[in-house]
């Protein structure tokens, strides 16, 4: 799964398409899965989707893919989506008002399976200096662990990858390129790029570095 050798990442993939029924949410937040959104029974049977399958998120900012399930734990609504604070900045740019709406949608490739080839992935400037990380190789204490079970992934992402699973230290990185842009990156099939080089939230802080990477 994770490459070896120096390879350019320049193949970005085809724009998917989403059809089918979609509704529009409100969000709640809560302390979940970064890759996941709980929805109320109800709402999977008006979107036609079950628990694990695939779906777009979509808010003013932008688009992401997520994992759905229903939502025994929590008692989201029938009209509400809940999902983690991390997962919201996704698609929202504004801070949180309280009332803000996604749009979901089913995700509509052949078999909810488009596999993503090929990443590459970025660590954030800004997280790299809250937590005082300077020198050090994170992609095998955090992208390796991040990425050894299936994670749904979309060109622009950012992801908040734990140190060896340890909940307490995380750093965030961003997928600066993915083939294809929107799609599922698999453990044993799907190739990760890691550049070391940090890409910054604040543009005015220095634009991404380029695209060959050695892990």
């Amino acid at each position: 799964m994770y490459a070896s050798e120096k390879q350019p990442l320049s193949a970005i993939g085809r724009q998917t398409s989403f059809h089918g029924p979609e509704v529009e949410l409100s969000v709640v937040e809560a302390d979940v899965d970064n890759t996941i959104i709980y929805l109320h029974k109800q709402t999977l049977s008006t979107l036609h989707m079950q628990s694990s399958d695939l779906a777009v998120l979509t808010g003013p900012r932008r688009e992401t893919l997520v994992n759905v399930t229903h939502d025994d734990q929590y008692g989201v609504s029938p009209g509400s989506v809940r999902m983690s604070t991390f997962l919201r900045k996704q698609v929202f740019s504004a801070p949180h008002r309280g009332s803000d709406t996604v749009t979901v949608t089913p995700w509509q490739e052949p078999g909810n399976e488009l596999v993503c080839e090929k990443l590459l992935v970025q660590p954030v400037g800004e997280s790299l200096q809250e937590h005082g990380i300077t020198g050090i190789d994170l992609y095998r204490p955090y992208l390796k662990p991040y990425f050894s079970i299936e994670r749904p992934v979309n060109k622009g992402d950012f992801i908040l990858a734990y140190k060896d699973d340890n909940e307490k230290q995380a750093v965030e990185f961003r997928v600066v390129a993915a083939s294809p842009h929107m799609g599922i990156v698999k453990p044993k099939i799907s190739k990760v790029y890691y550049e070391p080089d940090p890409v910054w939230r604040d543009p005015s802080k220095g634009p991404p570095r380029g695209c060959c990477v050695v892990l």
